[in-house]
């Protein structure tokens, strides 16, 4: 585990850590304190099952984690995620 320190927009530090997703070649910058994602995003993201062209959308994301994973299990998909809290996806 990686750690850093950043700021963020309004100009506040955050520390923050990578987690290293190595089977999907993903590095995920997470805060230390409040949301993180946790193994059972992973495991949805695991069971989805997409089709070619197949159009997704990710209401309420977080991090993004399930939307990238999935970009990478299915390459062909177009995948939007969307997030309206700021903190979550800086």
């Amino acid at each position: 585990m990686h750690l850093s320190e950043e700021k963020t927009p309004k100009g506040q530090t955050r520390k923050s850590s990578a987690t290293s997703l190595k089977k999907y070649n993903l590095d995920i910058l997470q805060p230390l304190e409040g949301y993180r994602f946790s193994v059972d995003a992973l495991l949805l993201a695991e069971f989805a099952r997409v089709k070619k062209r197949e159009r997704l959308i990710e209401l309420g994301a977080g991090c993004g984690v399930i939307s990238m994973v999935l970009a990478r299990r299915f390459p062909e998909a177009s995948i939007m995620a969307v997030e309206i809290q700021e903190e979550l996806f800086q």
